[in-house]
């Protein structure tokens, strides 16, 4: 930050502890069984798309180069299915 930017913040109250937060808005750690879930989740994410990545090398020439990037851009993509029954 510069220091202009330090200053401001100093000045205002805009960092807050969570001693001065309310009680109901705290920010309250996740429960092991949470972070175990999603650290199993994100597991599963990342082997996903290592072995869609390692699919593509059979069929795209850039994969080494801009493989991941390409995954990222496909799975993050909004796209309207409609079913043609």
């Amino acid at each position: 930050m510069t220091k202009l930017k330090k200053t401001i913040a100093k000045q205002s109250d805009l960092i807050l502890k969570i001693e001065q937060m309310a009680e109901e808005k705290r920010y309250n750690k996740l429960k092991t069984e949470s972070k175990k879930l999603k650290n199993t989740l994100l597991m599963m994410a990342y082997r996903t798309e290592t072995a869609m990545y390692n699919l593509m090398n059979e069929c795209y020439k850039n994969n080494s180069n801009d493989g991941r990037m390409l995954l990222k851009e496909i799975v993050t993509t909004d796209a309207d299915f409609i079913p043609d029954y």
